[in-house]
């Protein structure tokens, strides 16, 4: 009995006990295992590879039929003639960007960054807002036509006094004259010239011991608040017919602009014309016609009384292919064309809009609607979506180290940011329009159009 109980435990021990022949199946199957992981984390790898080259070489040939179809786009569209009358913000930008054959009629030859004009006219450095066309339009042909108005606007033709130049599209964009040196005079046609005449200007003002700067817009205040901070020891007097300064601007900005200005010493004389009394030596007499105060300074600045550009004539009989209003600004549609041609663009300061409108920022943005709308039309696509303007976005520099920023009817900012900001967007608009690079795609499409048709 004991006998029969020592084997029956001798044989269970042996039973759980592992032979070696079960301990190389078990491996077998653990590589097993492995090798099958091993071949589905391949295949897995080889499949995405796969689909990466297919989708690599989809992607390359719709870039290329895109870069083709690009190509021949623009070289369908360089055949037509666009002629750009002006060289200011709104002229240079739909110059630069047109895709068509492109001719420029300018009266001077350089390009101004106006909004730094009044800081300028102070300490005189003028070169930095400055630059040649021919830098500026390297895609156009210049035609420099000085003080020579562009006298007649037929259909398909402008005449220049002796040149005749076709169109398929003429873009007007001829902008507005102030009293100099806030734009160009006539005799400053050449950039040495302009330059020369903003040394004048500060020199005048430094030997001045007291100014009187006429118009509180937003070039007499930035004129008076620039002075003031570079010679506080003298005397500025701002004056104008409004109740208030900046008077498009809203009410808020208003009141900080003229709180600031009669902290740093600026006299406000707000509500009045100006009437001149003549010269006394060196002295030149005003008088203000609702109170009857009189006021001697040694130098006056008039920021005000904006002029369009837009005496324009015609040539052959029928009705003038635009219309004014009673200001002399170019009356235009929703799509911003003349009212009696569709083949003629009008934006700038010399068309009719809102007071507010008349800025840089706003005619870049008519610039670029141009743009699209003529491409379009030279597509083929004869339906036009209308301009909307948006909000009026502006920034008033009140010195080096204030100003205020305005964003269609709020003030979104003030303090030393908006000088700055200001600053940096006049270095980089001069700066980027020296650059080409953001134009590449394009002469490359140009130049790959022939080959790939």
């Amino acid at each position: 009995m004991a006998w029969a109980q020592s084997l029956k435990r001798h044989h269970a021990r042996a039973w759980k006990r592992p032979t070696p022949c079960v301990k190389g199946v078990r491996w077998k199957k653990e590589e097993g295992k492995k090798a099958r992981r091993e071949d589905v984390r391949n295949q897995a790898v080889a499949t995405q590879a796969w689909n990466l080259a297919v989708l690599t070489s989809v992607m390359a040939v719709a870039t290329w039929k895109a870069v083709e179809h690009y190509g021949n786009q623009v070289v369908e569209r360089k055949k037509n003639k666009v002629v750009v009358v002006g060289s200011g913000f709104a002229g240079v930008r739909v110059a630069r960007r047109m895709q068509a054959d492109v001719t420029m009629l300018a009266k001077r030859d350089y390009f101004e960054f106006t909004p730094g004009v009044a800081h300028a006219m102070v300490d005189g450095t003028h070169k930095q807002l400055t630059m040649k066309l021919e830098k500026v339009v390297p895609n156009a042909r210049v035609e420099i036509i000085g003080n020579n108005d562009v006298v007649d606007v037929e259909d398909g033709y402008v005449h220049v006094h002796g040149k005749t130049f076709a169109y398929d599209y003429l873009v007007l964009a001829t902008g507005s004259t102030y009293t100099p040196p806030l734009k160009p005079s006539k005799i400053e046609e050449r950039m040495h010239v302009r330059e020369r005449a903003f040394r004048i200007c500060a020199e005048a003002l430094k030997d001045a011991s007291n100014v009187l700067v006429i118009g509180g817009g937003v070039a007499g205040v930035e004129l008076a608040a620039s002075f003031v901070s570079r010679y506080p020891q003298k005397k500025v007097y701002l004056a104008d017919e409004h109740d208030r300064l900046l008077y498009k601007l809203p009410r808020e900005a208003s009141a900080y602009a003229e709180k600031r200005l009669r902290d740093k010493g600026v006299h406000l004389v707000l509500g009045e014309r100006i009437k001149s009394r003549g010269m006394n030596g060196r002295t030149k007499g005003f008088e203000c016609t609702t109170s009857g105060n009189t006021i001697e300074v040694e130098a006056v600045f008039f920021c005000s009384g904006k002029k369009p550009n837009s005496e324009f004539g015609k040539v052959g009989p029928g009705e003038p292919l635009l219309e004014w209003n009673e200001k002399g600004y170019i009356r235009v549609n929703e799509c911003l064309q003349s009212t009696r041609s569709g083949r003629i663009f009008v934006l700038g300061d010399v068309r009719e809009k809102q007071e507010r409108e008349y800025i840089a920022g706003q005619a870049e943005r008519e610039a670029d609607y141009v743009v699209k709308c003529i491409h379009r039309l030279l597509d083929g696509k004869e339906e036009l979506p209308p301009f909307r303007p948006g909000a009026v976005r502006l920034s008033v520099a009140l010195g080096p180290s204030d100003g205020l920023m305005v964003n269609g009817d709020r003030l979104v900012a003030r303090g030393m940011v908006v000088p700055l900001v200001k600053q940096v967007i006049e270095r980089w608009t001069i700066w980027f329009l020296a650059k080409r690079y953001f134009d590449f795609h394009r002469r490359m499409a140009a130049h790959l159009a022939p080959t790939l048709a």
